[in-house]
């Protein structure tokens, strides 16, 4: 019987060429359209989801509020010494690590010279959070030692092209030299950040312009991107709730007068819901929406919708010219199911 479909479909489709190519074309391009459609949703939906512990982790921001309690600024980043504090007192905190996105940096190797965006200081725990592909080096040594620094692949061929890049020097802004340490695979797309270099935030410590001290003591500093590895199944609101003490305990002296946690305030916030669910003021890259993909969900079953509906109506109104072939196939005794398939094969 399947075989008799077939023929039967293809001598009707020879047989009214105009027709079958517009109720064919009309299906076609409406389910190209769904396929398109579901393709990008499922990448929005994909964000930072490729790591392992991706619903475990969580990215720390806080907000600034006025004397009247309004909110004055929401940021993605926080300043250093919450990551120097913090881990001692949340014993919860499995790992912790902290980015810092430079602006376009000068560099050199030998006489050629490069300004790069895609600079980012981390810390030797970027690879306990986040599941990054190191090709070259050892993820638990590259980023330790100050004037370290590692490329991401393409970044390593455009510096030294075919050349092995492990020990090469890169001279950062004509003031000192980095030390390649190691090659990584460059963070996916469907990644909220995408550093193409790697430099190792001891080099933070051992620099005149922050150095140990600031970054224990300076408050005032949010530009860091502080990530959190919790345990699996915890109450993350419960670690929530101890933040307005540890706020009270330690930034008294930057809040003389007022009430530290009255003003300012932390959060968690998951890193699968920061690429349709944050808009902060600060925002380390451009961010979708989630109300997109409900708009796009909503076009593409309407489109398919459509292709159907016009194609059953096509299919339908084309039924009159087989009616002798019908007749016969009731004559035979064939059922319900039989003539649907007749009438829209």
């Amino acid at each position: 019987m399947i075989r008799n479909y077939i023929t039967i479909a293809w001598r009707n489709l020879l047989r009214y060429k105009f027709i079958s190519t517009i109720n064919l074309f009309g299906l076609t391009m409406g389910l190209t359209c769904c396929l398109l459609i579901a393709a990008y949703i499922h990448r929005e939906l994909s964000f930072d989801k490729y790591h392992k512990n991706a619903d475990n982790i969580y990215r720390l921001t806080r907000n600034f509020y006025t004397q009247d309690g309004t909110l004055a600024l929401k940021l993605s980043s926080v300043s250093p010494p919450f990551g120097h504090y913090m881990p001692s007192e949340f014993p919860e905190f499995q790992k912790m690590t902290r980015l810092l996105n430079f602006p376009t940096i000068p560099l050199m190797v030998g006489e050629k010279r490069f300004n790069e965006a895609g600079l980012f200081i981390a810390d030797e725990f970027l690879f306990d959070v986040f599941d990054v592909e190191v090709i070259k080096g050892n993820p638990k040594s590259a980023l330790v030692d100050p004037y370290s620094i590692m490329l991401s692949e393409e970044m390593a061929k455009k510096y030294f092209g075919a050349a092995d890049p492990m020990d090469k020097s890169i001279r950062y802004n004509s003031t000192f030299d980095l030390k390649v340490t190691g090659v990584y695979k460059s963070f996916p797309s469907n990644s909220h950040i995408r550093p193409e270099m790697l430099l190792s935030f001891s080099t933070l410590r051992d620099n005149t312009v922050y150095g140990e001290e600031r970054l224990r003591r300076n408050w005032g500093n949010n530009a860091f991107l502080t990530y959190v590895l919790l345990p699996q199944g915890h109450d993350v609101q419960q670690t929530i709730n101890r933040f307005p003490s540890f706020i009270d305990k330690h930034l008294q002296m930057e809040y003389a007068g007022n009430q530290p946690s009255k003003m300012t305030t932390l959060d968690l916030q998951p890193l699968t819901s920061i690429h349709l669910h944050s808009n902060l003021d600060d925002e380390g890259g451009r961010n979708s929406d989630i109300k997109r993909v409900y708009i796009f969900s909503a076009i593409a079953i309407f489109i398919l919708l459509i292709a159907c509906i016009n194609y059953m109506n096509l299919s339908t109104a084309r039924s009159s010219l087989r009616a002798r072939e019908i007749g016969i196939r009731k004559a035979v005794g064939a059922g319900k199911k039989i003539i649907g398939i007749a009438v829209f094969e």
